[in-house]
């Protein structure tokens, strides 16, 4: 029951903290947006909060090592949450300015990375304790943090319609303290790394894990795919689609429904995803799933076509996307030593995530420039001509080899 109830509190936690995540992603941007009416600066809003969550996300794993999983997901997400309803708390007495609003998100950034790389490390634990395969619960977690923003996109779009930026923007706040309280019931456990506290010891950590990933073909190729396709889903997520709801529509609640039908199909796709467990070949599935992810969102947008279509690619694009994350998550779990998980997903993600802090602020001097048509065909291109690498290069072989020694 012990192992259960550790299990379904880390998939609230990660619910929870989603749903927080994906709120303040459309408030404060939209916020800055009607504040300065400048791409740019809210694009840049998306920079301040993203590079320090990259940076983060290296320095998490010993952080993880040293204070402990649960202790890091308790800390760093309430910090999130006090530092966002700084926001809501300015504007109410009219100080706010985009100063603050940068120092806020900066934070928040560097507080969202350990907490995410905790979540993380702790997955193996607490599946293998509850009973549960790691195919199924990558797949589990992946899923409630999907459903999550099947609820927060549209919930962020509908109050930020009738409620504002500073109302949101408390909404995601509550969220994120909400995950804290609940990451008390995860359970604790010891990785057996770590011990030394001092700063020569977590930069030989840190090097320990970089040369893992430097090492590993696979791990090399799935950092390149995922930085590119992150780059332009966060100049998609983080300005362009704001920008074309705006430009159609007039305001942000058809954005937050998008993102909605997004989430709804991805939900979708990683059920099946749990469903299937090991039955799936990964590299065609992965392969497949990326092709269809990507792309065809960002052409729906060039393309003239009604509101109805256009929800309907993102749909198919969710059911896609879906299958992604649990694939990857289940390879990295099953090739990384549960000793080193912690560092070496971190430069894991560190690397994916590294052009991610640049996403939106490039888009918005793109749109400024190019315009958002052009930029939009951009981004699209980019992402089709990336996501056809696992079809053609061999290193993506690995994820039948890894499913093969699992499943032997």
């Amino acid at each position: 029951m012990t192992g259960r109830r550790g299990f379904w509190a880390l998939l609230v936690v990660e619910a929870t903290g989603a749903v927080g995540t994906r709120v303040s992603q459309l408030a404060v941007p939209w916020l800055v947006l009607t504040d300065t009416g400048s791409p740019a600066m809210a694009g840049l809003v998306g920079t301040v909060e993203i590079a320090p969550y990259v940076v983060m996300q290296v320095i998490g794993g010993p952080l993880v090592d040293r204070f402990g999983a649960r202790r890091t997901m308790i800390a760093n997400n309430a910090v999130s949450g006090a530092c966002l309803l700084v926001i809501p708390m300015l504007s109410g007495v009219g100080h706010l300015s985009v100063a603050a609003v940068l120092v806020a998100v900066f934070v928040v950034g560097c507080s969202r990375g350990p907490a995410d790389i905790a979540a993380r490390v702790t997955l193996p634990v607490v599946a293998e304790a509850a009973g549960t395969s790691i195919d199924r619960a990558a797949a589990l977690i992946d899923g409630a943090g999907r459903a999550a923003l099947l609820v927060g996109a549209p919930t962020a779009g509908a109050v930020l319609a009738m409620a504002g930026g500073p109302a949101t923007v408390m909404l995601s706040s509550v969220a994120l303290v909400l995950a804290a309280a609940v990451a008390a019931w995860v359970p604790t456990w010891k990785s057996g790394a770590g011990k030394s506290d001092g700063v020569k010891q977590i930069a030989i950590e840190l090097h320990e894990g970089v040369a893992y990933l430097r090492r590993q073909p696979l791990l090399r190729s799935i950092c390149g795919m995922v930085f590119v396709c992150n780059v332009a889903d966060a100049a998609m997520s983080g300005l362009l689609l704001l920008l074309w709801v705006r430009s159609e529509f007039g305001g942000p609640a058809r954005a937050g429904l998008l993102l909605a039908m997004l989430a709804a199909g991805a939900v979708v796709g990683t059920v099946v995803t749990a469903a299937a467990g090991t039955r799936m070949p990964r590299r065609m599935t992965f392969a497949c799933a990326f092709l269809l992810a990507g792309a065809p969102r960002f052409i729906v947008l060039v393309v003239p076509l009604p509101f109805a279509v256009v929800a309907a690619v993102w749909v198919v694009s969710g059911v896609a996307a879906g299958a992604i994350n649990p694939l990857l998550g289940a390879a990295q779990y099953e090739m990384i030593a549960p000793a080193l998980q912690a560092r070496v997903l971190g430069a894991v993600n560190a690397v994916a995530w590294l052009g991610v802090p640049f996403g939106a602020l490039v888009a918005g001097v793109a749109v400024s420039h190019l315009g958002l048509t052009t930029t939009l065909v951009c981004c699209a291109v980019a992402y089709f001509v990336t996501t056809l690498d696992p079809f053609v290069r061999s290193s993506w072989s690995g994820l039948n080899r890894v499913q093969a020694q699992q499943s032997g």
